[in-house]
């Protein structure tokens, strides 16, 4: 891809300041509403308890050596400046690691600098004197991704047994599921049998659904 596309990238040092980016940011990614309870809407029928209980466990070695397993040596630290590669390669800070995740676990008090994250400004025009001006790439510590790896984990293992989540339609981001590669060769298949009949999209994705 990157022999087919120029290189055209562009770069630059935003020229405004500290607080102009404080200002946008906060109020970019901030929620004035999280707190807001919601009422479920009037005819939802409550679905029945889950037969298989949550696992509440929480962090194991187990679980730990394999998310570690899964994570890509070369990925960038947070602000901490630790990156996987020192829990693949040091048994013994993994283990401290681990002890730090059972403790958070059983405190459910997340530490806050978890919640930090290094930004990375890439500028997207020529122009770089404002903030929505640059696509922004957040780093947060690696420890604190292992940690909520292995939470979503045993969150994905409680839904899915509990049919919550059907893996039939549900592909993306589903541990022993290739994405969404089933996926894309079906529309693949449903493109190219409208375009050789002449017919509409929808008409021939409706079929292949009844199929």
């Amino acid at each position: 891809a990157k022999q087919l596309f120029p290189k055209n990238s562009k770069k630059g040092k935003p020229t405004f300041s500290k607080e102009t980016a404080q200002e946008y940011f906060t109020k970019t990614y901030s929620d004035e509403s999280r707190s807001h309870q919601f009422d479920p809407p009037e005819g939802l029928v409550r679905p029945e308890s889950p037969g298989i209980p949550f696992a509440t466990e929480g962090p194991t070695a187990v679980k730990l050596e394999r998310e570690v397993k899964k994570k890509k040596n070369g990925a960038k630290p947070g602000p901490n400046g630790l990156n996987y590669l020192i829990y693949k390669k040091l048994p013994s800070v993994r283990y401290r690691l681990l002890l730090i995740c059972q403790r958070v676990h059983e405190l459910g008090n997340v530490p806050f600098q978890w919640a930090m994250a290094y930004m990375i400004l890439l500028a997207k025009y020529d122009e770089v004197d404002s903030p929505d001006l640059f696509r922004n790439i957040a780093l947060t510590d690696c420890d604190g991704k292992l940690y909520f790896s292995m939470i979503s984990r045993d969150l994905e293992d409680f839904m899915v047994k509990n049919g919550m989540i059907k893996t039939d339609i549900q592909k993306g981001f589903l541990t022993g599921i290739a994405d969404c590669v089933e996926h894309t060769f079906a529309f693949n298949e449903v493109f190219r049998d409208a375009y050789e009949n002449t017919r509409q999209f929808i008409s021939t994705l409706k079929m292949h659904m009844e199929a």
